[in-house]
C-alpha cells in the first residue's frame, strides 16, 4: 500500500481523535513510500496528503500477484481513512481494506475541525475514482 501523505489524526486508546496532527515519518503509519499492510493494523485518518501538480492525491493498494487498486480524490478531499478490518469479529477480520476520502477530520461534527457547512442555496462538489489495473504478464 502506497499513501503519501505527511501526517495522521492522533487517536487515544479508544481512537478517539485527540486533536492533534502527528507527522507519519518514522511511525509505523507511514506508508509515504509502498510497503506491505501485513503486520500493520491500522484504523488512521491521514493529512496533509501529498498532491501532483493538478491538485490530485493517489493511494494505491497492490495484491501479491501485482494487480492495483488506485483511488484519487481532488483538493476537496483533505483527509483519507484507511481501516484494514483487524478489529472486526471473527470471519470478517483483515476481509478487506477500506479506503474512505474524507472532506474533514472523525468528529468533525463535535469539534468543528474543517466542517463544511452548506447555506441554503449553496453547493458543493468534490471528484474522487477508482481504477484497478491487471498485473503485468
Amino acid at each position: 500500500m502506497s499513501v503519501p501523505a505527511r501526517s495522521f489524526v492522533e487517536t487515544d486508546s479508544r481512537l478517539l481523535p485527540t486533536g492533534l496532527i502527528r507527522p507519519v515519518a518514522g511511525h509505523p503509519l507511514d506508508f509515504s513510500t509502498p510497503k506491505s499492510v501485513n503486520g500493520h493494523a491500522i484504523d488512521a485518518t491521514y493529512a496533509d496528503l501529498i498532491r501532483d501538480d493538478s491538485g490530485l492525491f493517489t493511494t494505491t493498494l497492490t495484491d501479491r500477484d501485482g494487480g492495483c487498486v488506485e483511488m484519487q480524490m481532488d483538493r476537496n478531499f483533505p483527509y483519507l481513512q484507511i481501516f484494514t478490518g483487524d478489529t472486526l469479529e471473527k470471519g470478517r477480520v483483515r476481509t478487506g481494506v477500506a479506503i474512505e476520502p474524507m472532506t474533514c477530520p472523525p468528529e468533525a461534527l463535535r469539534s468543528g475541525k474543517d466542517l463544511l457547512v452548506l447555506e441554503p442555496g449553496q453547493h458543493w462538489a468534490g471528484s474522487w475514482r477508482l481504477r484497478r489495473t491487471q498485473p503485468q504478464a
